[in-house]
């Protein structure tokens, strides 16, 4: 690689500790479920990692909830959700329900006692939390709240920029054909360079790279703001700014699959 890709290099490294150090998530906002599920095992309740095998349901308790608190079950399989052993929902693949009115309704002093089920617990799709509104700024701050996912977006927009500004130093006139749409579909002269021809070619690999990374960020948004939930995206929401990148180096990675 040339020496002068260095610099651009080091500027999408430090786009990632910049970003990074200042992007830390409001703490309490998203409260993981997961710990309290327990399943039975014949006589009584045990975490649900307590036995091996995958169960046909599991059960957990929710003893209050502020006001706004919002419960929140997702699964790539279809779910049945009860509510102290009356149905609620059945095969649904999601619920958005307000925690508060929830226990109101349906809870005594010990709250109310949820179960799911499901022909098998899908414990890696199965996401449960409770999510709590984030506090009204104090009279006079007009600062934005901070949020996760506009960090990252921040922080994937520079990697694509700083990752174009690699691609177009190491080879000009291939980053030209590959971003122009007459050369994309036009039959390449034979006075190419074999090297620019190869698939393995430093250039080449950058840009299989961008097109993953970009497309994998489209998807993100996606299965951020898509009006409806659908399995694959379950399988891919993010609460922190870490989870997220993780998440859209896998979808980049699996766009990559997908092409070759």
């Amino acid at each position: 690689m040339k020496l002068r890709a260095f610099p651009a290099i080091t500027a999408l490294l430090l786009s990632f500790v910049f970003i990074s150090g200042f992007s830390q998530p409001v703490p309490d906002s998203v409260i993981n479920l997961k710990p309290r599920w327990q399943v039975y095992d014949g006589t009584q309740y045990v975490p649900f990692d307590a036995l091996p095998g995958r169960p046909s349901s599991i059960y957990f308790r929710l003893e209050r909830a502020s006001p706004g608190e919002r419960l929140m079950v997702m699964s790539s399989m279809p779910f049945t959700f009860l509510i102290n052993n009356k149905l609620i929902a059945g095969q649904t693949s999601a619920l958005n329900l307000a925690a508060d009115s929830l226990i109101a309704k349906h809870g005594d002093s010990d709250g109310i006692w949820i179960s799911i089920h499901q022909r098998k617990i899908a414990f890696t799709s199965l996401r449960t939390w409770l999510t709590r509104p984030k506090a009204a700024p104090e009279a006079g701050a007009l600062s934005r709240p901070r949020s996760f996912f506009r960090d990252f977006i921040i922080l994937s927009t520079l990697v694509l920029l700083v990752l174009l500004v690699v691609i177009v130093q190491l080879n000009a006139r291939l980053a030209a054909d590959y971003f122009s749409v007459t050369r994309i579909f036009s039959i390449r002269e034979s006075t190419d360079r074999i090297s620019e021809a190869r698939l393995t070619d430093g250039v080449n690999v950058l840009f299989y790279c961008y097109t993953g990374l970009i497309v994998g960020l489209f998807l993100m948004i996606i299965f951020r703001f898509a009006p409806f939930p659908f399995p694959v995206a379950v399988s891919f929401q993010s609460h922190t700014l870490p989870m997220a990148v993780l998440n859209w180096l896998l979808l980049s990675v699996l766009v990559l699959g997908a092409i070759f």
